[in-house]
């Protein structure tokens, strides 16, 4: 099997990631372009897409955000513009997708490790997620654990995903300019 090729997403590549998340979530989670549109403007050097012979395979969307008042995580389905900020502590991984059939072979650890290289190298000390669709162990995995009592904010939003939807985090740290993985 080829090895996947991961680079930035673009607004072209929107169509190709609506059609992605419906392969991979259920139909209750499907959000509109205009909501993959609005976190692209919002964060254009944080999302990518992966592709193997130049086929959309999966994509992961992550927002940069601070935690002044509560994390402001976007609604799901929301066009809206997201606030991200300059001076980011959080680094909000919202969207994972990979194509069915093509899963088990490195792809999301390829879109993952792209996110935390990107949280390393601007200082995002932490990355969060809300887990759907069982994918608690998926992400245990890849260092993320569960949140026990998320702020007001978290919970609210998370509320928002479904009875069984989690809060994960994850915190890094730098060692000789490479992240670790930390669990508190």
């Amino acid at each position: 099997m080829a090895i996947p090729h991961v680079r930035l997403l673009t607004t072209p590549d929107l169509k190709e990631v609506a059609r992605l998340q419906t392969l991979a979530y259920e139909s209750r989670f499907h959000e509109p372009v205009e909501a993959f549109r609005a976190k692209l403007i919002a964060a254009p050097a944080s999302s990518w897409i992966a592709e193997l012979a130049d086929t959309p395979v999966g994509y992961l969307i992550t927002l940069p955000l601070h935690d002044q008042d509560g994390l402001p995580l976007p609604a799901l389905s929301d066009a809206r513009t997201v606030q991200t900020h300059p001076k980011a502590n959080w680094l909000y991984v919202h969207d994972l997708a990979v194509d069915p059939q093509y899963r088990g072979i490195g792809i999301a650890d390829k879109l993952i490790a792209r996110a935390l290289c990107y949280a390393t190298q601007h200082d995002i000390p932490q990355l969060g997620l809300i887990a759907v669709q069982a994918s608690e162990a998926f992400w245990n995995r890849h260092g993320f654990q569960r949140m026990a009592a998320p702020d007001p904010v978290v919970a609210s939003k998370l509320r928002s995903f479904g009875s069984d939807a989690l809060f994960m985090t994850q915190r890094l740290s730098k060692v000789c300019g490479k992240s670790i993985h930390t669990i508190d």
